[in-house]
């Protein structure tokens, strides 16, 4: 009879312990930060949503996962913003840009999601709400420019 010593158990105890630290801060993060995670398969149906940033679109986690991007986005126009940029990133291209959506600002990060053997598979993508700091740079013009005003009135008078 062969008994273990344990050691393949040990061996894998740490690293399996490395990964669930990591998937839990992970998660940590994406319920923190105002993201929205998602990745899609190759017909561009949604495999994963999660992400702080999801109640301001009206979504919960993973509500949106066996949807296209054509359902969610309401458009069957491939030169769509979101539909084209997930197009390129099944060509292997990643994408960056700036999107607004349901009255909110994102800056839009999206990726070709690939297998271990490098194929494509998917996208993957992540949007950081920003609609507050651009509010913020907005308001902060604004009184920049009045302020730019006060002065030209103060030198004339």
């Amino acid at each position: 009879m062969n008994e273990s010593d344990g050691s393949d158990q040990e061996a894998a105890g740490p690293e399996a312990d490395l990964h669930g630290r990591r998937d839990a801060s992970l998660r940590l993060l994406t319920d923190q930060v105002p993201v929205v995670v998602w990745s899609t398969d190759q017909s561009l149906r949604f495999t994963s949503a999660t992400g702080a940033g999801l109640p301001a679109l009206g979504l919960t986690p993973g509500e949106v996962v066996g949807a296209t991007l054509r359902d969610y986005f309401g458009s069957r126009d491939p030169e769509e913003t979101a539909l084209a940029v997930h197009h390129r990133a099944l060509r292997g291209e990643s994408i960056h840009f700036e999107s607004r959506w349901k009255d909110r600002e994102y800056e839009v990060h999206v990726e070709p999601l690939r297998a271990d053997s490098g194929q494509i598979v998917g996208t993957v993508g992540i949007a950081l709400d920003v609609t507050e700091r651009k509010q913020m740079a907005h308001e902060r013009g604004i009184w920049q420019a009045h302020a730019r005003h006060q002065q030209r009135l103060e030198a004339i008078g």
